[in-house]
């Protein structure tokens, strides 16, 4: 979830002045996966929890999926029909329910929502939302979203790792950054990082970079006045994990952020990577093999199994987790309308 700590720094002995206790009214507009759908509706219940109401914005189906369990009274479900588009599956309304050359025509489909019933949502709604927090997939809110003087707020399922080794948003929208070919994202340590890195993507995995352009549309849209007057330096986005399990990792990068994360978490220690071969992501069985017996057996697969445990310690950090919840209401509160 990205937060500016400069920015909240800034304001914090402010804080007392401009803060209330009234309860905000939050929407949550999630990319139609469930790798996005759950965190966000995780997120969505605790911020209920706290007595704030939440309109969670989904498609009929992935309703009747969500809402199985249950929920606080402060979070509402708010229907938004996906319309029949070409070349998309009926009845499909999640990625889980298309094939990956299909995934474009559910981004369609999300787009044709903008003016009905985003719009009409926004219009209709009493009490205004005070917030909406968005997923990387529709940064044609924002616009919407100002013309009703509602602030937006990226959510980011990425890494704050990751997305600093991808920079700033220009880098990929643009067409005006020092990497405009696949292979330079294969080179560590881009201009922006100072420090030393060993991250870079394989070819195979850099060519899948091409799903961010509506992610750093997103971030831009959200914090342009935040870029023009602070610049890179004042970005730096917090991030919870979900690897609390205390189960060593075997890493097996596919798509867009997972190298990132594989690369993370192997030099932290608590998971191996199996190695692909760059140029296409071959991996062959008795690789699986050798990384399945590393991690489960023997002296190096002991230290990997300690190093999940002492993990599982800070991710599963309860007490921790409501601290962050707690500091990005008051970011909200602060910052509400502005």
């Amino acid at each position: 979830m990205a937060m500016q700590q400069e920015l909240d720094h800034h304001h914090q002995h402010h804080e007392d002045d401009h803060e209330d206790d009234h309860p905000l009214h939050i929407a949550v507009f999630p990319w139609l996966a469930f790798g996005h759908m759950m965190p966000l509706l995780e997120l969505s219940k605790t911020l209920a929890n706290k007595g704030h109401h939440v309109s969670y914005l989904a498609t009929p189906r992935n309703i009747s999926r969500l809402s199985s369990t249950t929920l606080p009274s402060l979070l509402t479900f708010i229907p938004l029909p996906l319309p029949q588009t070409p070349g998309l599956p009926d009845f499909a309304e999640a990625t889980s329910e298309v094939s990956p050359d299909q995934v474009q025509y559910l981004k369609l489909a999300l787009d044709s929502l903008q003016h009905h019933p985003f719009t009409t949502f926004l219009q209709e709604a009493s009490p205004k939302p005070d917030w909406i927090l968005l997923d990387f997939s529709t940064p044609w809110a924002i616009p919407i979203a100002s013309k009703f003087s509602i602030p937006c707020v990226f959510f980011s399922v990425f890494t704050a790792s990751f997305l600093t080794f991808i920079g700033p948003p220009s880098e990929i929208t643009e067409g005006k950054g020092s990497r405009r070919l696949w292979e330079n994202f294969t080179e560590s340590r881009p201009a922006w990082i100072p420090f030393p890195s060993k991250l870079a993507y394989s070819l195979h995995g850099a060519r899948n970079l091409m799903a961010l352009t509506r992610a750093m549309l997103t971030v831009s849209r959200c914090l342009p006045a935040l870029y023009d007057r602070q610049g890179r330096k004042a970005l730096a986005p917090r991030t919870q994990g979900k690897w609390n399990c205390g189960l060593p990792l075997m890493l097996l990068p596919i798509y867009v952020d997972q190298e990132a994360n594989a690369r993370m978490v192997g030099e932290r220690g608590f998971g191996v990577e199996v190695e692909r071969r760059g140029e296409d992501g071959f991996f062959s069985r008795e690789e699986v093999a050798r990384v399945l017996r590393l991690v489960m057996l023997g002296e190096e697969g002991e230290r990997v199994r300690v190093r999940a445990r002492e993990m599982k310690k800070v991710f599963a950090d309860r007490e921790g987790q409501e601290k962050y919840v707690d500091e990005f209401v008051r970011f909200m509160k602060v910052h509400k309308k502005l």
